[in-house]
């Protein structure tokens, strides 16, 4: 991920940081399941495209800027964030790919952003919440990045569990 969302010589003391405190972090785990791993690996990703210029908008409506309320607001990867329900019904055209996203999936987000990989260990991950963050996250990726993974953060997960 940090191969393909940046540039070779690129000094950013943020980045390295970040590189550092993953490897860190790594570095201490004795044994991580392999969804725990897929989890870790897209709040990594998260924090990446945050600090390499594209952090999604998970607090405010990305057309009319008011927050948005619980159960009120779509996904829409493209467009790099949430939306709400107002303002995709009000125009519809523009926000025909936004796709439902539910609390649970937007909270795990937030909490990737925003605490420490050692704090990501705490959370409960039940499977269909997973699943969704995933495709969220991946959404994103394809959206945003200059080159898409050859493997989904999942399938990346399975194939190190398997060395």
């Amino acid at each position: 991920m940090v191969d393909i969302g940046t540039r070779e010589q690129e000094h950013d003391q943020e980045l390295y940081q970040l590189i550092h405190d993953w490897l860190n972090f790594l570095d201490i785990q004795t044994e991580l399941s392999t969804e725990r791993a897929a989890f870790l690996l897209g709040s990594f990703t998260w924090k990446l495209m945050s600090i390499t210029g594209y952090r999604p908008e998970l607090f405010f409506c990305l057309s009319c800027r008011k927050p948005v309320e619980q159960g009120a607001y779509r996904w829409h990867g493209l467009k790099g964030g949430v939306v709400c329900e107002y303002c995709v019904q009000t125009n519809e055209a523009t926000w025909l790919m936004a796709r439902s996203l539910d609390d649970e999936t937007l909270k795990l987000m937030r909490f990737s952003l925003s605490q420490s990989f050692q704090d990501q260990m705490r959370p409960h991950l039940p499977s269909q919440v997973l699943s969704r963050y995933h495709e969220t996250t991946e959404s994103f990726i394809i959206s945003h990045f200059p080159t898409i993974p050859a493997n989904s953060l999942r399938a990346s997960c399975q194939i190190l569990s398997s060395c």
